[in-house]
């Protein structure tokens, strides 16, 4: 599977915790972020200094998916629309700007009709 997909701030952090399944998913799909997921990895009070530098190492093979106007605006519509926190809209507005599947295990962003949700089980 080669597909690119969009990752979650939360995907990641599973793959840091050594959620395996995180893992699998994570070798076999194209991984995008967007600029926000990028800087929640980064910013983690609770990283470690070798933590943060597999982060890095690992987000400098990814596509990090910049904001720019169109993705402001639809961040906008999808928060007034689905009563959403400003980081989850601006990473689904990556995903429908972007038109990748948003790959998550954040249930509110579960309702989002505009984009495409894989639903992701840490079990």
């Amino acid at each position: 599977m080669n597909k690119p997909f969009l990752l979650d701030t939360n995907i990641l952090i599973y793959f840091f915790e050594g959620y395996r399944v995180a893992g699998s998913l994570i070798e076999t799909i194209q991984c995008n972020v967007s600029l926000v997921t990028y800087i929640e990895l980064l910013s983690n009070p609770y990283t470690n200094e070798k933590k943060r530098g597999l982060i890095i190492d690992f987000l400098l093979g990814t596509t990090v998916i910049q904001t720019n106007p169109t993705i402001c605006e639809y961040a906008a519509n999808i928060r007034l629309n689905y009563n959403l926190k400003t980081p989850d809209a601006i990473i689904a507005a990556t995903a429908k700007y972007s038109d990748f599947p948003l790959i998550t295990a954040d249930k509110k962003l579960f309702q989002i009709k505009e984009i495409e949700i894989i639903k992701f089980l840490k079990k």
